[in-house]
């Protein structure tokens, strides 16, 4: 979790604003301070730094986050895995610069002896982590989500009645907007460049929703096409048709984590995790004539789509 923007509406009274800014600002600067990998001294990378089998005492909201991820990891089958890091480095996605080709089997084989998320081991009783094998950590895709439920909760505390909170993409919103209507949030259609053209619109609220995609963040060697998404099984990008996966929850950290985790799985086992699970989402599957839309069962009750 780098730089990343960030949106919030709030339906409230000017005077209110200024003090309820300062308040959403504070929130993020913590958990940048907390999980981002990009900042030296957070709490993050201090535990990257750390020797095996030593125990670390960390933030309830970084223990918070940590605890969910193990738990999404192990529901997955480790298709979400906060260790995955060397990977997503070897293949140039990471803070670290892009290498000039891509990896080869040999360097893949060897990363694999520094992944597994069943390495760290939680202890809350003293609200400490530890690795018992050479780990890093990386939350970035579990960490927006997180903050958009951190400013949630601050919102709520300052009785604000109705907002929308997005950071780096993932959504969250409660009540209407002052003209008495849900929020209108678009889906995106699936595509490269700096244009966007939207597929779909949603009429929601009480909610939160994350999105992952294989089309913004790539880079190419030879015509082929290398996703940023990392399947921690295989060691290499993501290269299926699944171009999308829009996950609907009450909290937009799980939301986060599972967009990114059915996003690894692939269209097939996607959507069947999807509905055996009971999950919200909306798949865009690239197909030779352009894309279809499959939703899940728990989505379509959701939405109220036919």
């Amino acid at each position: 979790m780098g730089q990343v923007s960030y949106r919030v509406l709030v339906v409230t009274k000017p005077s209110e604003q200024q003090s309820i800014h300062n308040g959403i600002e504070s929130k993020l600067d913590e958990i940048v301070q907390l999980m981002s990998t990009y900042v030296s001294d957070s709490q993050v990378s201090q535990f990257n730094d750390l020797e095996i089998n030593k125990a670390f005492k960390v933030d309830p909201k970084t223990f918070e986050v940590l605890t969910l991820s193990q738990l999404i990891s192990e529901q997955t089958d480790g298709a979400f895995d906060i260790t995955v890091g060397p990977l997503v480095d070897l293949w140039g996605f990471g803070p670290k610069a892009r290498p000039e080709q891509i990896p080869d089997p040999m360097q893949i084989k060897q990363s694999f002896q520094l992944i597994g998320f069943a390495a760290i081991k939680l202890n809350i009783a003293d609200v400490s982590v530890l690795k018992q094998k050479y780990r890093r950590i990386d939350l970035s895709a579990i960490a927006k989500g997180y903050a958009v439920d951190e400013i949630a909760r601050y919102l709520d505390s300052q009785l604000v009645s109705a907002y929308m909170i997005e950071v780096g993409g993932e959504i969250r919103l409660k009540g209407l907007k002052p003209n008495g209507e849900k929020w209108r949030i678009a889906i995106e259609k699936p595509q490269t460049g700096f244009t966007q053209q939207i597929l779909t619109t949603l009429v929601i609220t009480d909610i939160s929703m994350a999105t992952s995609g294989d089309y913004r963040n790539f880079f190419e060697v030879d015509g082929v096409r290398f996703s940023h998404t990392i399947d921690p099984k295989t060691g290499y990008p993501i290269a299926h048709n699944l171009a999308s996966v829009t996950v609907l929850n009450k909290d937009c950290a799980t939301a986060d984590a599972l967009a990114t985790a059915l996003m690894v799985m692939g269209e097939v086992d996607a959507v069947k995790f999807a509905n055996e699970k009971n999950i919200a989402a909306f798949f865009i599957i690239k197909t030779d004539d352009g894309f279809k839309q499959v939703s899940s069962k728990s989505y379509k009750i959701l939405t109220n789509e036919k």
